[in-house]
């Protein structure tokens, strides 16, 4: 209740206006930087697709593809029922988001279904011949935020202290420590 602070993140925590997990880790601290290089690949996917490096968002919805592409059909199974999330109940967000002047990237590995989402601010990146693990990384540190459905790679923005939004954490108690 924002009586305690904390030198290091405890056990199970969530954010308030007192514990925010941007700040936890010191933001002037960098665990690397990217090199001169590195950000060219980056701004050049975004001029690319002529995305405002200061107004995208990138979009991650977990489905059973990736899981079930690389031989975990079983484990698939048991966690489709409270983990994949229906992919057009974020489209009233995309639309706001759009209409805001922002580009939504959609983000992922594994997929192979193509979001059922069309608009020239919205970048299907997850099954364009674009995608990368490195373009994930850059992605993830230099968007305006992030939204994803509790899973994997949308965790990595607030290394980057990048503001991030996890939709879906069921069943209750399944959080994710730090």
């Amino acid at each position: 209740f924002g009586l305690l602070k904390f030198n290091k993140m405890p056990e199970h925590s969530h954010m308030t206006e007192d514990i925010n997990f941007a700040e936890i880790i010191n933001p002037d601290f960098k665990i690397f930087q990217f090199t001169d290089s590195e950000n060219d690949i980056g701004k050049n996917f975004l001029s690319k697709h002529n995305i405002n490096p200061k107004k995208f968002i990138c979009l991650l919805v977990r489905s059973a593809e990736y899981n079930i592409g690389i031989g975990l059909s079983s484990i698939e199974l048991h966690q489709n029922i409270f983990r994949n999330v229906n992919p057009k109940i974020f489209i009233p967000s995309i639309d706001f988001l759009i209409e805001n002047n922002y580009t939504v990237v959609r983000m992922g590995k594994g997929f192979t279904n193509k979001f059922p989402y069309e608009h020239k601010n919205f970048i299907d990146y997850a099954v364009s011949d674009d995608r990368d693990d490195f373009l994930d990384i850059w992605l993830s540190a230099h968007c305006s935020f992030f939204v994803h459905s509790n899973t994997g790679l949308g965790e990595l923005p607030q290394i980057f202290h990048k503001p991030n939004l996890a939709i879906g954490g069921f069943p209750y108690g399944r959080l994710q420590t730090f």
